[in-house]
């Protein structure tokens, strides 16, 4: 449970956030609370968010001195399940899966909220299940395997048999100069991947400033080279199945 401020005298600018403390049998307090209006709202790391019970947005307000009372009924006892597979079909075991509320807006807290049954190993047959989800909502499903490959499915409806296809990984190679056209011999590779969120970091010592990061999971990337307080970014769409994305990088002054 949280609460978020939304308006009123707070001690801490407004927007600022009061997590609860659990008592035990699903209850919370959640203090101190200055006198204000609040968004209460109740998640288990796994499903949407839920509001109070009889509030639509699940504001409450409260005065100076006052002890309120806030209830919230989590009814989520659906399945959504299905299957991790190669881009050949055969399934892929061992292969981890993360589930995501689709409507998950509140992306502040998104990290936060990971609750260990939200990411689950995919069985020998490749088959995974969440179970707990609410039946009337989407989800977002991520799958990544140790020895590459990896998928985002977006507006998962709650069933059985939804298939996770991985794709192969891919490969970014470049080169990165100063202004003047002369190779960078030593500087710092970061990409992120903006479907999964991960980043990887690599150092790069190279005499004719090429560079090549292999199995780099296929999608939609943000590049930076960093080197000498000189900076260049790039976006980029790294193919799946081993295939290359080139790109070259001219180093710059920050804010340039």
């Amino acid at each position: 449970m949280r609460a978020r401020a939304v308006e009123g005298e707070h001690s801490d600018d407004d927007g600022a956030v009061v997590f609860g403390v659990p008592l035990g049998k699903g209850a919370f307090v959640l203090q101190p609370l200055v006198p204000g209006s609040y968004r209460v709202e109740v998640d288990d790391g796994v499903n949407p968010p839920h509001f109070i019970d009889g509030s639509r947005s699940g504001v409450l307000r409260l005065r100076a001195g006052e002890r309120r009372e806030a209830v919230a009924t989590l009814a989520c006892a659906a399945e959504l399940s299905g299957v991790v597979s190669d881009a050949q079909g055969w399934p892929m075991a061992d292969a981890w899966v993360t589930i995501k509320p689709e409507a998950d807006v509140d992306e502040e807290f998104a990290e936060g909220r990971l609750s260990p049954k939200a990411r689950i190993l995919a069985g020998e047959d490749g088959r995974f299940a969440f179970e707990g989800v609410c039946a009337t909502g989407r989800y977002r499903l991520t799958a990544e395997h140790p020895e590459g490959g990896a998928v985002v499915v977006r507006h998962v409806d709650v069933g059985t048999n939804h298939r996770l296809t991985l794709l192969e990984p891919g490969t970014v190679v470049g080169g990165v100069v100063f202004s003047d056209g002369a190779p960078v011999e030593n500087f710092a590779l970061s990409l992120r991947h903006f479907a999964l969120g991960t980043t990887r970091l690599e150092q790069v010592h190279s005499r004719d400033g090429f560079f090549e990061v292999q199995g780099f999971p296929a999608g939609e990337v943000e590049l930076q080279a960093h080197s000498a307080g000189l900076t260049s970014y790039a976006q980029l769409t790294v193919p799946p199945g081993g295939a290359s994305a080139r790109l070259r990088l001219t180093l710059q002054e920050p804010g340039q």
